[in-house]
């Protein structure tokens, strides 16, 4: 906070403030990647409406306070691009009736960014992106977009929003890659690793999980974050695969979603705390646990995937998770509903006429494992009973550099690594069982490099990627 002292007796109409934004997060692939700081460049700028404009301290701390706010963009070349949550290439801004909370959650961006628009049901779309990327073109990018926002509010039968822009970053990784984005007033904002590791398909993922999130997690709000994260998380998971899936979004059919769905019984399998109670997902676990993080992701996907085969059996296929959903996007937007666990059941007790809490409660409380298998025999699904999951083979400590508790059945153990080891490197793709652990371990003064591949055969289900299976799912 800066206190601006002036005179009492004084009636002043107004204050004029003058500052500047700084960058205080170097750049670079050791320096990480600096997003939600300020970044200014002598090439374009990229800051967020909570570290751009500085507001009185009885504004800011209340949230929901209309504001009206005037923004004049003076200095810059014609071919310069001012683009930001509001609006695209305005020189002038006004911006009415604008919430502190809106305005702070909001992008602004600038300089060498290249702009692409186009109208989908009368309403603007546009990609702001800058960057030489390597994995894909602007193109690329910008179908995929006006694909992803099509298909969805297609779903929702929803085209309300007048205006909507993405912008896309990249930065520097040496090694792997990532990817991160976030939804914001009217945009979402992206960055990804611009090398031959980052994937087209990574950014179909991100695009389609993270704008989804406008209706679940954001519309069909949680009443307790963390307790209803196997929806906001879980649930956004499966619709965006099965949003691919349906729409034929890049090219992708339903072989990808019984890749997907393989896929998450698999993830599910290897966390050591896959049977966890619900209550244990707690804000403090969630955020500095890996496993705590992806067991909503995993558990709320199958169990949307169980509950929407489940449903079209029951009603003999005039119902399905869709009904479900609609349903409480409604109770969201006309009763002001926030989504707990009663009237997620009370919804869902609407649509399929039965009492679904013991199940929920076995399976989502509890933790329970589902009953896939049983699942894929009354469906007559073509499956297998084993599948290769991903096991690292010991534990981390938090500051991820010795090496606790190494299973002595694991591939880690087979290739050299041993409790106590200090670890000097590591590069590890999580659930990727496809991809060699690469470590650098130090013991007794002793630089030792050890590989490996983190896979362990296991008793789980396994959909065929089958053509009766494709043309069952498809229906």
């Amino acid at each position: 906070r800066i206190e601006i002292t002036h005179p009492a007796d004084k009636a002043l109409k107004s204050l004029q403030l003058e500052y500047h934004i700084i960058q205080d997060t170097p750049l670079g692939a050791e320096a990480g990647d600096p997003t939600y700081r300020p970044i200014i460049q002598p090439e374009y700028f990229h800051v967020f409406g909570h570290n751009f404009l500085a507001l009185p301290e009885h504004l800011a701390s209340e949230p929901e306070t209309l504001l009206d706010i005037d923004l004049h963009w003076e200095g810059w070349a014609p071919d310069e691009v001012i683009h930001n949550s509001f609006g695209s290439r305005e020189r002038d801004q006004e911006l009415r009736g604008i919430s502190v909370a809106s305005f702070h959650s909001s992008i602004f961006v600038g300089g060498d960014y290249r702009i692409y628009e186009e109208s989908v049901e009368g309403n603007r779309l546009l990609l702001a992106i800058r960057g030489d990327w390597i994995p894909f073109d602007d193109k690329q990018v910008f179908d995929l977009l006006g694909e992803t926002i099509r298909a969805q509010r297609d779903f929702w039968n929803d085209h309300s929003q007048e205006y909507f822009t993405v912008t896309l970053r990249p930065y520097d990784q040496d090694k792997g890659s990532s990817y991160q984005g976030t939804g914001l007033t009217n945009s979402f904002a992206t960055s990804m690793s611009n090398n031959t590791n980052t994937e087209f398909d990574q950014l179909v993922h991100l695009f389609n999980h993270e704008l989804m999130h406008n209706w679940i997690g954001h519309t069909i709000e949680n009443e307790s974050e963390e307790a209803q994260y196997w929806f906001s998380e879980g649930f956004t998971e499966y619709y965006t695969i099965k949003n691919i899936a349906s729409h034929g979004i890049a090219g992708h059919g339903w072989d990808y979603y019984i890749r997907q769905v393989n896929d998450k019984i698999r993830l599910l399998e290897s966390l050591s705390i896959r049977e966890a109670p619900n209550s244990e997902i707690t804000y403090e676990n969630f955020w500095k646990d890996r496993e705590y993080s992806d067991l909503p992701y995993h558990r709320g996907f199958l169990y949307a995937f169980y509950l929407d085969q489940y449903l079209q059996k029951q009603s003999g296929g005039t119902k399905s998770l869709d009904d479900l959903m609609r349903e409480l996007l409604r109770l969201a937007e006309e009763e002001k509903q926030k989504l707990n666990h009663p009237n997620f059941l009370e919804a869902l007790h609407s649509i399929s006429g039965e009492n679904h809490e013991p199940f929920f409660y076995t399976h989502i409380i509890e933790g329970q494992p589902l009953p896939l298998t049983e699942l894929f025999e009354s469906l007559g699904m073509e499956y297998t009973s084993e599948g290769a999951v991903f096991e690292l083979g010991f534990r981390l400590d938090r500051e991820r550099r010795l090496a606790l508790e190494v299973d002595p059945e694991s591939q880690a153990y087979s290739a050299g690594l041993r409790e106590g080891d200090q670890l000097r490197s590591h590069s590890i793709y999580y659930g990727n069982t496809n991809k060699a652990v690469e470590l650098t371990v130090v013991r007794e003064g002793k630089s030792i490099p050890l590989s490996y591949y983190p896979v362990r055969s296991v008793d789980i289900p396994q959909l065929s990627e089958s053509p009766e299976n494709e043309t069952f799912l498809s229906k």
